[in-house]
């Protein structure tokens, strides 16, 4: 497994020294602002310096996401609640001090909504500018949020009609150029750059240009492993991978793995011989060194087979493979899973403080989700009632749990990260309307 850290810092250090944005299969959201800090610094200075900007713009983000709320509702209650969760949620800035994108797309999309909500406050319409600048930061930092700019463009056109009369429509079209502006520039010297470079269209990224490129069974593997529940997560230690002799850096040795291999996912294309078989192939890949030759042919051979196996499991199993997996699996692993139970134990005290204060932390974690998702409907239909502009804090973190648990199934935790802020709005309505209702 390569390591996430260096490739977001290796492409702009080879820059400097070649003048070369290479290996590029990742979007340089994250090493642009390297490099501005990288220009004066040293690496290890420029590190230092980005962890300290990832904690101070988290810090003001607070303030910010805040404002959000109040805006958006009109509510001071709501601001106070909002800011308090916000300031006290330890689970939100354990990614502030790694070298990694989910505390500066985090804060690039607070940013970006408070500039596009203060739009509908105030009428300026640079700040729609800022807004797109922001938002394309956080793009070419995750590129898995590019509909979020989508999102904005549908509220956009939708709250403007709300509040604007018929001679208002060269506003918002003036309105939506500048939101899209800064995305269309950067992204189309992106394409204009990866055409030259790599003699194909490239929108965002392609994983295909990258360290993994010479193992290309990996993603079937992975995908076999989501069609019937398992977790293909590299951070589990009880991930299926391992009893398929897979393994990587920062993997236990599979040798000593366990059989967990469930007896319902077997179709009629494959049974547990099949999969020993797969076994047998994929740890020859892993441990022996094969020729070029003999690589590729076991490659073709295993990644055939999984295509062939997934395949099976969709058309013999549907309810297994569109309900129950990512349903039942996927999305309480994503939200809950082994990941999250390992950031509960980030403050480690002597005795029984350990404990407790995991225990705390625990329940703050599983309250928000909770009154989050209860808000998150709230707000919604609130939304498509009145209110148009209050869709955009119920989108987000929608959009993230549904992309990555149920459509692409990958179910690392940190992916939540930079949903966190907007759940936690909606939590923060969600307990100021109980609140009102037990008054009445």
């Amino acid at each position: 497994m390569e390591h996430d850290s260096h490739s977001y810092l290796d492409p702009i250090d080879n820059f400097l020294k070649t003048g070369s944005y290479f290996p590029d299969y990742r979007m340089p959201g994250y090493g642009f602002t390297y490099l501005l800090i990288r220009l004066l610094f040293s690496p290890g200075y420029s590190c230092n310096i980005l962890i300290v900007l990832q904690f101070f713009l988290t810090g003001i983000s607070v303030y910010y996401l805040a404002m959000i709320a109040r805006i958006i509702f009109k509510n001071d209650k709501i601001f106070y609640v909002c800011f308090y969760l916000f300031l006290l949620s330890a689970y939100s800035n354990f990614y502030d001090g790694w070298i990694m994108t989910e505390s500066f797309c985090c804060s690039a999309l607070i940013f970006s909504i408070w500039f596009f909500v203060k739009y509908f406050q105030s009428g300026n319409i640079k700040n729609l500018l800022f807004s797109g600048i922001l938002v394309t930061w956080a793009i070419f930092l995750r590129p898995v949020f590019l509909p979020v700019i989508i999102f904005l463009l549908v509220i956009l056109v939708l709250a403007k009609k709300e509040v604007s009369s018929g001679g208002q429509q060269k506003k918002l079209l003036k309105g939506v150029l500048l939101l899209l502006l800064p995305f269309v520039v950067t992204e189309g010297a992106w394409i204009s750059r990866n055409y030259q470079q790599h003699q194909r269209l490239i929108v965002l990224t392609s994983y295909s240009l990258g360290p993994s490129a010479k193992k290309f069974y990996w993603p079937p593997l992975f995908h076999f492993i989501h069609s019937w529940g398992g977790n293909a997560d590299l951070t589990d230690n009880q991930t299926p991978l391992l009893w398929f002799g897979f393994h990587t850096n920062g993997m236990p040795d599979p040798k000593n793995h366990h059989d967990s291999l469930p007896k319902y996912i077997y179709t009629s294309q494959f049974n547990r011989d099949s999969l020993l078989w797969l076994k047998n192939k994929i740890t020859g890949l892993n441990d022996s060194i094969l020729s070029p030759e003999k690589n590729n042919l076991y490659q073709t051979e295993v990644t055939e087979k999984l295509d062939r196996y997934t395949l099976s499991v969709k058309k013999e199993k549907p309810f297994l493979y569109y309900v129950q997996s990512p349903l039942f699996h996927a999305l309480p692993r994503f939200l809950f899973g082994p990941e999250v139970k390992l950031y509960m134990k980030r403050f480690q005290l002597p005795g029984k403080f350990s404990l407790l204060i995991e225990n705390i932390f625990t329940l703050f974690y599983c309250l928000v989700i909770a009154f989050g998702f209860g808000g998150m409907c709230m707000v919604f239909i609130k939304g498509l009632i009145r209110n148009r502009l209050s869709l955009i804090i119920t989108v987000i973190p929608f959009y993230t749990i549904v992309v990555h648990a149920l459509i692409i199934r990958v179910t690392y935790n940190r992916f939540l990260f930079p949903a966190w802020a907007f759940i936690i709005i909606c939590a923060s309505y969600f307990i100021v309307s109980l609140i009102k209702c037990k008054k009445y």
